[in-house]
Parts: C-alpha cells; structure tokens; sequence
C-alpha cells in the first residue's frame, strides 16, 4: 500500500537520512522535520502532496504550472508537480532536468546530481541537461567534473549575444607568444570580481591579454597586473585568440584546494571620507537586495523589515551599501547612513568597504567585492544557494574572510537574523579588537601570558561581552588558572545564560580538568539549547567515553554522525568504541567512514590499519600504513605499526626499513628503536641490535621492554650476568604473562632458606618450564622445602624431579609457603652461565620409563615433531608440512618414523597417510608423562624448536633440533649444540626461510647414523 510517514528531526537509524523513500518499504514516502520540533512544515508539505494527486493529468498544463510554483519559491510543491509528471511519462527530459534543479534549490544536492545524470542518459547531447547537471556537481565541489559541464552554457539561447566574440578560436591554455587574448566578462557583476583572480594565472609568455569587463568596473580592475582592461561597448583591439572569463577554471584544473586567491586590486590612497564616522564604534556596510527587476522579492532577498533587528543604536554604525532608496523600505532603514549618492561605481564602492569593520551582506555584487577586498563579510543566504557556496560549510573557499549564515529551510530568514543578531553581540568594539588583535598574535608566538593580559585589557572595554570572556578563560585555562578560567567562563553564562555556547566553553573546561561529570551536565544543557549542534553531542560523547559509558557515548557520536554527516571525528570514536568491544568489522568499517571524509585523517587510517589486521587482512594493512608513511614521512605510529605488520609476516629487513623510516624524523623514538632491535635481532644481528636497545636507555631510562628485549640479545650472544638481569624486567611491561602471581607470598631475594618453604612456579610456555624446573634441587640443596607449581598435564613428569616435597598444576590450592620464586629467575640468583648449566646425570635431570611394544624391525626408531602453534611475531619456527616427502625421502628400510603431534594439519595428515615407514603417535599421548615414555623409547627425536626440544633434552635423549635462521634466544647463535642439552644437536637454516637445507643435513646425518 502507499504509505506516508510522517517522521521526527533525528528519526530512528531504519530511515536513515537526506532522503524520502525507505529501501525497506518501496511504496512508502517519507516526511521528515526539517528542524526539531517543526511538525508544521510537516503537515504543509503532506497538504501540498494530498493536494497534487488530484490534479488531472495533462503534462503540458502540469509543467506550466510546475515552473510557475517553483519560480513563485515554493519548490516543495513543484517537485511533487514535476515527480507527478513523471510517474506518467518517465522520459520527459524536460521534467526530469528541472527536478533536478528543484532538488537543488531544496539542498538535496546528491538526489540533484543523480536526476540530472538520468537526464543526460536520455538526452546525452543536450547543452541544457549537461549544464543543469554541471551546477549540482559544482555545488557538491566536484570541480573536475563540473567545469566540464559547465562549458555547455556558451550553447545556451542567453549566449547568442556574445556570438560576436566567440568568433576568433577559444584560448585552450597554449602558449600566447606572440600572440593577443582576448578574455571577456560573461555573466554579472559578481562573476566578474569572483572569476577575474584568474587572469593573474594567465603565463603571457611575450603575448598580450585583454580583458573586456562591465563600464562599471574598469577603473576598479584596471589595477589587475598585466592586464590591459577594455571596458565593454569599445572596439576591442585586434586579437587571435578569445575566452570567456568562467571558463579559466577548467583551463587551470581548479579544485576546491587550488582555488587562487582573490584578485589585489589596488584602491589608491586617497579614500573619500566615510560620513559620520565614530571611531569609538564599529562601522557596519549592509546589502540586503540586489537591483529589483520587478515588485516580488527574490529569494536570496532579507526582509527589508527585519533591518531594525540589527541596526537599532548601539555599539555600532551601520552604512548602507543599496544603490537605490525605496520607499516601502524607509521605516526600517532610518537608522542607516546612506551612501547611494557617493557609489557611482565599483572603485568608489570599494573605496568605502575599505574603511569599513564588517560587511553584512546577500548574495550580490558587494559580497565578492568586500570578499576579494579581505574585509570580513557575513553573507545571508537563501536554503538553495548557488553552487558557488557550496553547501554544509559556513566558510568560503573563494573568500578567506567570508562567513556564510545560511537559512536552516526555505524562507526561514528568521533563524538567520536571530543567528546574525547574536554574531553581533559578540562583536568587539574598537579598542577591544584591537586588544584581541594583539592577544591573537601572543598566541601565535606562544605568549600565552601576554595573550592572557590582552584578553583582559579587551574584557575591560567590553565587559558585557561574552565571547571576550570565553578567550580569556580558556587561556587562563591553559596556563593552569583553573579557578580564575572558570570565573570568567562562568561570567560568560550569566551574562548570556541562553547561548548554548557558553554552555559548551564551561563544559570543555570541565572536561580538560578530568571532571567528566560536571562536563556532561553542561554539554546537556548546551544541547537543550541547540539540539541541532553537532559538535555538542561529539563532545558529550567523548565524556562518556572517558567515564567508560560505552552506550550513551555510542548514542551521542551516532547523533553528531546524524546532524553533521561529515563529521569524521563522530564517525572515528564510533570505530574506537566498536574497537573496544571487539567489533573489528563494525570498527573498520567506521573508521573507513572517516577516512572518506578526511583523506588525511592519520588516526583513522593508523586504527584502520590495526582492524583490517585483526580483520585478517595483510595486504590491506600493509598498504594503509605505508598510505599514512606518504602522506606523513616518519610518522611514529604507522612507521612502529608497519614494522610489528612486517615482523609478524616474518619480514625483518622491511621491518627494519620502516622502524629507521621513524627515526630518521625522530631518532629519540623508544618503540622505533624497541622494534628496530628486534628487527636487528631477527636478522642475527646481535650487537647491533644490543646498540639500538642501549639508544633507549638515554632518553628513555625507565622504559621495561627495552631491558627485557636487550635480555634476548645479550643471553643469545652469551652475555648472561647482564642478560639474566635484564630479564628481569618482564615484570614491569604489560605483557599480562607477566601480570602479577601469588601476590600475597614474599618473593625470595637471597635470604637463608634453612627450614623455609620456597614455592617455585612456572610462569610462560611449557617449554620454559621443562628448561627451568632444573634448578628445583639447587633450591632443595640451599636448605627449603621445595613446592612446584607448573601446567595442567606436567605434574606427574616434575615429580620425578628429586627433593621436590610437592607439585601441583595451577589452579590447584597452594600450600602454605614463606617464599616465592618464578623458575626463570632461577639462572639470575644462580649465576648461572654456559659453563656451569645443572645438567642432572648424563645430561638428565627428568625421568620417566620408556614406553612398551614400540617395534622398528631393525631401523632407527625415530620420534618427529614438525610443527608447533602460531606465533604472533616471527612464526618461522615450523617445517612447511610441504617438506615432509623430503624428510621422508630415501629413509625406508632404515629408519622407523613415530609421529609425536598431537594435531595435524590436512595437509600433513595425507602426506604421513601415504608414507608407509610413518606411525602416528597422537592417540597415545595423554600428558607430559605419556609423551615422555614415547621419547624414551625413541632412538632419536627430531624436533623444532618447541616444548618436544626442551622435553627430550631433559630426558636426556639423543635429539636434533631443527632451527630457523633467526632462533629463540636459549638457542645462541653459531653452534650446533646447546649448553642446556648436552645430547642435544642443532641443525640451523643457513639463510632466512632455508628449510631445503635444513632437511638434506638431517636426512643425510640419519643415513650416516644408520651406517647407510
């Protein structure tokens, strides 16, 4: 069924925004308030709709009456006229193209766009379409398009008169040598001052240019350099080639961040004399109609009525820039000074505007003229403006200085004026300006003390001033001035108790004091004020979020999102708060959201980066980190992040590039020069990597990874007094392995142990534990009861360690103890080093009966583990399940192989299914005790570097162990065999990644040990 349905400012997120059809519901029309509360609009629009679907249908009466509602201003009505139109002959050109340019006097700039393009698709070659289509793509700043389009208007029927100087070829931007341009002012005086900036850009190149403007703004453009000013109505002189002025943007490329700057227009120095002017006051010129043609207003008009609003005697003069009086108009202007009579053209109009503090003005001559001047100017605008002031903003490209007010719905000059009306009364007099001038550029020289001395020099000329107050108060602020900040931002509210923004300015100062609390309850009371303020609901949201308040910040950010699409900074947090739940999809997905907007928001990209990791998408990280390193060369946090992205796919020299890429920009860096060691050490570049940890120590003396990580480099390259003490350091970083064990039990510092009961707990891998419990007897020998604590599965295998009392698996209650020890401080409060390693009896320090019925028939019986779990950084450990037919090859008939993995991968569990001297051990293996009978019963095992390496050599078992280039640190570097594990025999990968050779060496040694 057709539905209408009639909705709220801020909707629910089912209709989502900036459109009035459902996807959910194709029959269903939407209506929507087009501010907070306006149910009135509303219902007007759902009359206006009732009443359109009773007219006839004759497409010919419905467009005439279609043009005539939309150049009467009521657009609402003409599009539904013109959608009526439609349903019945969808291909109407015509309709389709001024719908298109309803919905862009109605700001639905997108829709605009994409009804024109369903114009051009029907009518491809029609200059009107393709330039109707060109105004809604300028509007929405795509220039490059735009331009292209917009050339079409010199087909138009208006364009005939200039038929005479379109004749010569039109200038393309090739060389002028020798040659003379003729440039010609096309449209109205505005376009004329806005566009000629561009004749500047023009390379002469030994050539001339001519510029034929208006009689009216000669004089005003004759000081433009190089350029020789024809006024209109003259012969223009001899000439080869000819342009019109709009069209020097497309022959420039212009974009929205290549806008040139305004024309220097060169004024002189005599000035006429401004009539009655006070100095003590500021000097206002006011525009508000341009030239009537006719009795009706235009739209871009401000009521003449509402001038009194502004003007009424105060603390400013206002100066009328109208050319003409008209008397309907008296009543309201009788507090101006008129100029009329002294504007006899655009020079002496400048002139004036020159000696002006403001312009308030509509969208006319003057505006371009102040604008291009520098003087500060306050535009009034209509809801559909021209293209030219884009939408969404209330800044202006082409004018620095320029402050747009534009109306929040068709013909509501009433929030304008209160808006304006408010901008005033924040205007500084005279003599605080000037302070305020003087405070500004304090700042820039980070005076912020001095800053503070003008502000209040400013807020004793203008003590009623609120927005004074606001900039002395947050610069009090900044210097620590809590107290006397608050004062004045609390001044402010009194005296204003109705601006939102004074609520706002007290709540960020709440909020950078840490008082979140008190921050909420103003933002709250700023956004009863203005619940249409974006910035507002961003900000109560990040208090929120500071209190840990995931849902109401969730809710405020979606709202900012809601008011201000563009806001990336909204779109950001939102990605932060699904980060922090653990929606990476919902967290990339927002901070994609903000990197569309803001091509360089770096933040965003950096978390992008992290999620799409998380995401399990390596490519797509690696490249918007190295996105943000283009954009920002050596910035810290994508330089850190593209090395850990590089460390973790096993890349050390890319990691390496990237940590020294940081460094170069800032070589103090502590986690660039953290990853660059570890870089290093990946590479076996011990010392080198020892020197970058030692870089930290002098700027970052207290910083635990850099002990921790230099405790690998210093224990792989022997130096283990130092090493076993920077090792220590573990317990300082936030690796939570290292969180705090047992905290209500004394750690043992050296004390005599003689009668005490010492608890020695494992604190890491498996692996880490079977290579440290070793030291339990030399606990025992020091006097103490020694308990074990290790991991489920270990218990029944360490208590075969002697002189232990007891061992239990975490989780299990502990018994009561006076000392504590984790098992790998162990070597430091022994001094342990490569010569004096406890090694237990032949190299055993655990033991455990060899397992039953194990057969090889006469070959060698040989245990293999080929695979370990995943690491997150370096997983290099491994042999590719892919190279196991080639440790397999060659060996049947004399060796027997048992496979000790507990798990598989499909690819392996084929390849062993197909290798018949292969026996599959897994089902066997129960625990650590269970494992260990099978090793003993093994002649060899044949390992990587995991927990079955550290098992064997405790058990004293013949056993190799297959290294990667870049091992673990208790591994060293350049043996083959290890100071932990005298039957032990190490097999390294000569190269990064070498399995091949890895494999030849081992199976070689087996054929060798089976005297093959």
């Amino acid at each position: 069924k057709p539905v209408w349905l009639l909705l709220p400012f801020a909707g629910e997120w089912r209709w989502m925004t900036n459109c009035d059809h459902s996807p959910w519901y194709p029959t269903m029309k939407l209506f929507r308030q087009p501010k907070p509360g306006d149910w009135k609009t509303v219902i007007q629009n759902v009359v206006e709709s009732l009443e359109i679907t009773t007219l006839p249908v004759d497409v010919f009466s419905l467009e005439k009456y279609a043009l005539e509602t939309k150049k009467n201003g009521r657009l609402q009505k003409a599009r539904l006229l013109f959608e009526k139109i439609l349903t019945h002959d969808p291909e109407q050109v015509e309709s389709i193209s001024n719908l298109g340019n309803v919905l862009l006097a109605l700001g639905k700039t997108g829709q605009a766009v994409e009804t024109h393009s369903a114009a051009q698709e029907l009518a491809p070659n029609s200059s009107q379409v393709i330039f109707n289509r060109s105004l809604a793509l300028l509007k929405t700043g795509d220039f490059q398009n735009g331009w292209v389009g917009y050339e079409h208007r010199t087909n138009l029927p208006h364009y005939e008169v200039f038929q005479s100087r379109m004749q010569q070829p039109k200038w393309q931007g090739e060389s002028l040598a020798s040659k003379t341009l003729l440039v010609w002012a096309e449209q109205g005086f505005g376009d004329t001052i806005q566009f000629c900036r561009f004749l500047r850009l023009i390379d002469r190149d030994g050539g001339r240019v001519l510029f034929e403007c208006p009689p009216e703004m000669g004089s005003l453009l004759n000081s433009i350099e190089g350029i020789e000013v024809i006024k209109r109505g003259e012969h223009p002189p001899q000439h080869d080639l000819q342009c019109a002025l709009l069209s020097l943007p497309r022959i420039f490329g212009t974009t929205l961040e290549t806008i040139p700057e305004p024309a220097g227009l060169n004024l002189g120095s005599a000035l006429p004399s401004l009539p009655g002017a006070d100095q003590s006051k500021l000097k206002i010129g006011l525009a508000w109609r341009g030239s009537r043609r006719h009795e009706t207003p235009e739209p871009r008009e401000f009521p003449a009525a509402f001038l009194p609003e502004l003007t009424r005697p105060g603390s400013a003069q206002f100066y009328s820039l109208q050319l003409e009086q008209v008397d309907s108009e008296t009543a309201f202007t009788l507090d101006l000074i008129w100029l009329n009579e002294s504007l006899t053209d655009f020079q002496t109009t400048a002139q004036f505007i020159r000696q002006l503090d403001l312009v308030i003005t509509i969208d006319t001559a003057v505006a371009h003229l102040a604008g291009t001047l520098g003087k500060p100017t306050w535009l009034l605008l209509p809801f559909g403006s021209e293209w030219r002031w884009l939408e969404h903003r209330d800044d202006c490209p082409w004018y620095p200085s320029m402050r747009l007010f534009r109306q929040p719905k068709p013909g509501d000059w009433v929030t304008v004026l209160s808006t304006v009306k408010e901008a005033l009364r924040l205007l500084p007099t005279p003599t605080a300006a000037h302070h305020l001038k003087q405070a500004e550029a304090a700042l820039i020289q980070s005076q912020a003390r001095r800053a503070a001395e003008q502000y209040q020099l400013a807020h004793e000329n203008n003590p009623k001033n609120p927005l004074i107050l606001r900039l002395l108060g947050n610069t009090l602020g900044g210097l620590g001035q809590a107290e006397a900040a608050q004062e004045k931002l609390q001044l402010a509210l009194e005296i204003q108790p109705t601006d939102p923004e004074n609520h706002h300015e007290l709540a960020l100062h709440f909020a950078r004091l840490g008082q979140a609390e008190q921050a909420i309850v103003s933002y709250q009371r700023a956004i009863e004020l203005n619940p249409a303020c974006a910035d507002y609901h961003f900000n109560l949201g990040n208090a929120h979020y500071k209190l840990g308040q995931a849902p109401p910040a969730r809710s405020s950010f979606r709202a900012a999102t809601t008011l201000d699409p563009q806001l990336a900074a909204a779109h950001f947090n939102l990605g932060q708060l699904a980060q922090d739940e653990g929606d990476h999809l919902a967290a990339a997905q927002s901070y994609k959201r903000a990197v569309d907007l803001d091509f360089h928001y770096v933040d965003a990209l950096v978390n992008l980066g992290l999620t799409l990791k998380e995401l399990g998408q390596p490519e797509l990280t690696r490249e918007c980190f190295e996105l943000i390193l283009q954009k920002q060369i050596g910035h810290p946090m994508a330089g850190v992040n593209l090395a850990k992205f590089h460390l973790e796919q096993n890349h050390p020299p890319a990691a390496e590039a990237a940590c020294r890429s940081v460094l170069e920009v800032h070589p103090t860096h502590a986690e660039a020069l953290l990853n660059l060691g570890v870089a290093l050490q990946a590479q076996n570049r011990t010392l080198d990597a020892i020197a970058a940890y030692e870089e930290i120590v002098a700027h970052n003396p207290d910083y635990p990874d850099r002990q921790f990580n230099i405790a690998f480099s210093e224990l792989m390259a022997g130096r283990w007094q130092s090493g076993w003490q920077h090792y220590e350091a573990r317990w300082g970083t936030d690796n939570p392995v290292f969180s705090p064990r047992h905290p209500h039990v004394q750690a043992w510092n050296g004390e005599p142990l003689s009668g005490k009961r010492l608890l020695f707990f494992a604190e890491q891998g498996y692996g880490d534990t079977l290579q440290f419990c070793r030291f339990a007897p030399l606990l025992s020998s020091a006097g103490a009861t020694v308990i074990i604590e290790c991991q489920l599965g270990l218990k029944s295998l360490l208590e075969s360690i002697p002189n232990v009392e007891q061992v239990v698996e975490q989780g299990e209650a502990i018994p009561a103890v006076d000392f504590k020890l984790p098992m790998m401080s162990a070597p430091l409060v022994f001094g342990i080093t490569p010569e004096n390693i406890l090694n237990g009896s032949d190299g055993r320090y655990l033991t455990a009966p060899a397992a039953e019925g194990i057969c090889s028939e006469g070959r060698l019986k040989v245990g293999l583990v080929w695979s370990g779990r995943e690491r997150s950084v370096l997983n290099n450990r491994s042999l590719p399940s892919a190279m196991l037919p080639e440790l397999f090859q060659q060996t049947d008939g004399i060796v027997e192989w048992f496979s000790l993995q507990k798990e598989e991968p499909v690819e392996a569990a084929e390849i062993i299914t197909a290798t018949p001297n292969v026996t599959r051990m897994g089902l066997q293996i129960t625990d650590f005790e269970s494992t260990a009978r099978l090793v003993n019963a093994m002649d060899l095992v044949v390992t990587i570097d995991t927990a079955m390496a550290h098992l064997a050599g405790a058990l004293g078992q013949r056993t190799w162990v297959m290294l990667s280039h870049s091992p673990d640190w208790r591994w060293m570097l350049q043996r083959d065999d290890s100071p932990w594990y005298p039957n032990s025999r190490l097999f390294r990968q000569p190269t990064a990644g070498d399995w091949v050779s890895v494999v030849e060496q081992v199976r070689a040694e087996l054929s060798r040990l089976a005297g093959r």
